[in-house]
C-alpha cells in the first residue's frame, strides 16, 4: 500500500540523518529519504484522500533538503557558494521545521481517518497520541529557537528536546509498522501476511506485534476483571435487600 516505503524513508530521514549529518551528508539523507516517504504516500493517496496534503507538503520539504545537501557540498568541496549567510540559515531553519510540523500533522491526520475507516481504532489512538508528541517538541524547539531565549535556558532544554525527538520518531516508526501489518487493500483481507526482504525489517515488526498482543490480552485481563467485580457488587448489593 505504500506504509513500506513510508517506513523506509522515515528511517532514512530522521534516524539515519542523525547520525551522518555531522559527516556532512545530512542533507543527501534527507533527500532520498523525502523521495522514498513521498513514493510511499503517493501510493496511499489511492486508498484515503486524506493523504493529499502530505503528499504536496513532501514536495517543498525536498526543495529544503535539496538546499541542505547543496549547503553541504559547498562546505565539503569549497565552492565558496553565498549558502551560509546567517539570516538565509535562520530563515531556512524555520522554514524547515515548520513544514515538518505541518507535515507530520497532515500524515497522522491520515493515518488517523484510514485507520478509523477500516475499524482499527488502536492505530487510530495511537496516530493522535503520537501527535501530541510533536507537538511537544515543536514546542520546545521553537522556544530554544527563540533569539532572547538564553544560552542557559537552551542548556535546559538540550536534554528533554533529544529525548522528546527519539520517543516521537521511533513512536511513528512502530506506527508504520503496525499499519504495514494491519491495513491492506480492499480483497486482500484473507491474503497470507507478506513478510519483507528484510530480515531486521521482519525482527522489528515480530517483537512489535508480541509485545502489542501482549497489551491488548493485559487490558482485556482488566476489564473482564473489573466487571466480573462490578457483577458480583450488584449481587450482594441485591442480595442484602
Amino acid at each position: 500500500m505504500g506504509f513500506g516505503y513510508l517506513f523506509l524513508g522515515y528511517l532514512l530521514s530522521f534516524v539515519l540523518y542523525m547520525t551522518v549529518n555531522s559527516l556532512g551528508f545530512g542533507g543527501l539523507a534527507l533527500l532520498v529519504g523525502y523521495a522514498t516517504m513521498l513514493w510511499g504516500v503517493w501510493q496511499l493517496h489511492y486508498y484515503h484522500r486524506a493523504f493529499a496534503w502530505a503528499k504536496w507538503l513532501l514536495l517543498p520539504m525536498l526543495a529544503t533538503a535539496l538546499l541542505e545537501t547543496l549547503q553541504n557540498l559547498n562546505t565539503l568541496l569549497l565552492w565558496g557558494l553565498p549558502l551560509e549567510i546567517p539570516i538565509f540559515e535562520t530563515v531556512m531553519d524555520w522554514t524547515s521545521l515548520a513544514l515538518i510540523t505541518v507535515f507530520h500533522f497532515a500524515l497522522l491526520f491520515a493515518i488517523r481517518a484510514l485507520a478509523t475507516e477500516v475499524g482499527l481504532l488502536h492505530i487510530a489512538t495511537a496516530a493522535v497520541r503520537n501527535a501530541l508528541f510533536v507537538a511537544l517538541y515543536v514546542l520546545l524547539s521553537a522556544v530554544a529557537k527563540m533569539p532572547f531565549v538564553s544560552e542557559e535556558i537552551r542548556g535546559y532544554l538540550a536534554l528533554p528536546l533529544i529525548l522528546v525527538d527519539l520517543v516521537w520518531i521511533f513512536c511513528n516508526l512502530f506506527l508504520f509498522i503496525s499499519c504495514m501489518k494491519n491495513i491492506c487493500p480492499a480483497g486482500d483481507e484473507e491474503v497470507a501476511e507478506r513478510r519483507s526482504r528484510f530480515e531486521w525489517i521482519n525482527r522489528i515488526q515480530d517483537t512489535y506485534e508480541k509485545n502489542r498482543q501482549k497489551s491488548v490480552e493485559h487490558t482485556t485481563k482488566q476489564t473482564e476483571e473489573f466487571l466480573r467485580r462490578r457483577k458480583e457488587r450488584k449481587e450482594r448489593k441485591n442480595r442484602k435487600k
